[in-house]
């Protein structure tokens, strides 16, 4: 399984995120995020799922400006 950090803007559906194969290393850097981040229209994640293609699927909100991209 991997875990993936994103970094969500809510209004305009922007997304960043990094993949990691190490649970505990994704969630410090989680916690990293989150506590730098004073804007209320950042969300910050972090999701375990087998594969990016998955992850799309099942927290697809995400992803929205890539799917429509597509």
């Amino acid at each position: 399984m991997k875990t993936f950090v994103i970094r969500y803007r809510r209004t305009t559906g922007e997304v960043e995120y990094t993949e990691y194969a190490d649970f505990s290393e994704a969630l410090v850097l989680r916690h990293e995020l989150e506590s730098e981040n004073s804007d209320p229209d950042i969300e910050i994640v972090s999701l375990t799922s087998e594969s990016l293609e998955m992850l799309k699927q099942t927290h697809r909100r995400y992803f929205l400006n890539e799917i429509s991209a597509a």
